[in-house]
């Protein structure tokens, strides 16, 4: 599966289940054509929406990009 967030594309891909931050929801992997891997986090108060982090860690979000896998697809909400 590829999204496109701000004109780019990145390949999606679940993270093998397990993770102490996937509250037993998927957490998903996107990387883009230059190998850069972000993971989502799901917000707290309303875990159908999620934001990026870089696989380096919590330094720097995806600024202002919002995506949620309510209808059962990871898609875009808002960027």
């Amino acid at each position: 599966m590829n999204i496109e967030i701000r004109g780019r594309q990145y390949q999606v891909e679940k993270a093998p289940p397990g993770s102490p931050l996937d509250e037993g929801k998927p957490i998903y992997v996107l990387t883009g054509k230059s190998g850069k891997k972000w993971f989502t986090l799901r917000n707290k108060p309303k875990p159908d929406l999620m934001f990026l982090i870089p696989e380096e860690g919590f330094s720097k979000t995806m600024d202002r990009v919002w995506l949620t896998d309510k209808d059962g697809d990871l898609r875009v909400v808002s960027q």
